[in-house]
């Protein structure tokens, strides 16, 4: 059965944890000149805790 798991902003998770998993969302969606690098993933965070969301799919 699917399962779903919707996250807003940090989450009380630590901005390394969380932007590392953006970036690797990143990598997976765009092509590597176009996605967002670590360093702006961070500074998004940073400015906008809770302005990033995820969205987990069967845990992935």
């Amino acid at each position: 059965m699917d399962s779903y798991i919707l996250m807003n902003g940090l989450c009380n998770q630590s901005v390394d944890c969380v932007s590392k998993e953006i970036r690797n969302l990143e990598e997976c969606a765009w092509k590597k000149e176009l996605g967002a690098s670590l360093e702006l993933i961070k500074k998004r965070l940073n400015i906008f805790p809770n302005g990033l969301w995820r969205l987990y799919h069967n845990a992935k």
